[in-house]
């Protein structure tokens, strides 16, 4: 009985992780932006710094409604940081798919944002 709740309460935590994929990186002189793919839609983040390979996102707290939001990520020296970046809004922007949302990331770092 034991061990049924202990393998109960991992199945549940795995399938209520969330993934979230990065189809794209942009880069600018100053600006940084990707576009992240989640639950099948496409979304643009802006972050104050390149977010590199084999970071990975754990969180990103208001992904669905736009502004400003919290990336929560893990490195390959560090288990858990987090940085204020800024989604943009595809109600504002009005961009679909991974083509519209790859053309707002490129616009993004060349300032038009």
């Amino acid at each position: 009985m034991k061990w049924f709740l202990i393998l109960l309460t991992f199945l549940l935590s795995v399938l209520q992780v969330q993934e979230f994929k990065i189809e794209q990186r942009c880069q600018g002189k100053s600006k940084y932006a990707m576009v992240v793919e989640h639950n099948g839609q496409y979304y643009v983040v802006e972050t104050p710094q390149y977010f590199q390979y084999g970071w990975i996102i754990q969180q990103l707290d208001g992904i669905n409604s736009g502004g400003y939001g919290t990336l929560h990520y893990s490195t390959n020296t560090t288990r858990s940081n987090q940085m204020e970046v800024r989604i943009a809004s595809r109600f504002k922007w009005m961009y679909s798919g991974l083509v519209g949302a790859k053309s707002v990331c490129r616009d993004i770092v060349k300032g038009n944002f």
